[in-house]
């Protein structure tokens, strides 16, 4: 079927594409399939999405792949295996998931994961973390804080840098997070027609408009300043 959605390791050696369910079966499954980039060769195909697959992510250090589909679902893979460790049906779909900064203080070999996610009515911000009594890999789920106004956006790109998650919107602002903090901070308009994507390099981030535009968002003494746009 038709390639929804597409990720490749910060490696470079793992790229990951989902598809529109099928339609030659029963349950319009959607298998998601994870490919060596070196041999150009699939390695294992993950299953448990259906209807269609609407983003996927590595972990930073390729050891993860996290999904969401179509039909509310969102997976967690282990890449090593292909098996999922975590699985959960939400009542608002996601449109948002982003992996942060990995913990190695306590358990460098079994290291905590920031995976943050995001509907139209909240943020989530999550802890892969390795529970030595069941000997795997655990969810542990907050939600961010919101203004007492409440926050409804659908989100089309995010990125993280440290302890900033930076979510562009369809109303054309960037909405500003604290991971560590688990709070909303700030949104800065940008667009009249949505953001449609973005890329987040250091201190500067590159956005696209549906007005057409490019522009360069720089990060000086905290704040995010508008620099130039064409």
């Amino acid at each position: 079927m038709e390639i929804s959605a597409v990720a490749v390791s910060s490696s470079g050696k793992l790229i990951a594409t989902g598809q529109k369910g099928s339609v030659f079966q029963k349950t319009p499954e959607a298998p998601i399939i994870l490919w060596s980039y070196e041999s150009k060769k699939p390695l294992a195909v993950l299953k448990g999405m259906s209807d269609c697959i609407n983003k996927l992510a590595f972990s930073p250090d390729d050891q993860f792949l996290c999904g969401i589909s179509a039909n509310n679902m969102f997976c967690i893979w282990s890449v090593r295996d292909g098996n999922p460790i975590h699985t959960r049906y939400f009542e608002h779909p996601l449109s948002l998931a982003v992996w942060g900064e990995i913990i190695t203080d306590t358990n460098p070999k079994q290291p905590t994961y920031s995976l943050i996610t995001g509907n139209i009515n909240s943020i989530f911000i999550n802890r892969l973390e390795f529970d030595i009594n069941s000997m795997q890999y655990l969810l542990k789920t907050g939600t961010c804080q919101l203004p007492n106004t409440g926050l409804v956006r659908n989100y089309t790109f995010a990125a993280t840098q440290g302890d900033l998650l930076l979510a562009g919107t369809t109303g054309g602002d960037i909405c500003v997070f604290s991971v560590y903090s688990t709070i909303y901070r700030a949104s800065i308009p940008l667009s009249g027609n949505g953001i449609m994507c973005g890329a987040l390099d250091g201190d500067v981030l590159y956005v696209g408009g549906g007005d057409g535009k490019v522009k360069k968002v720089v990060l000086v003494k905290g704040d995010w300043k508008l620099t130039f746009e064409a």
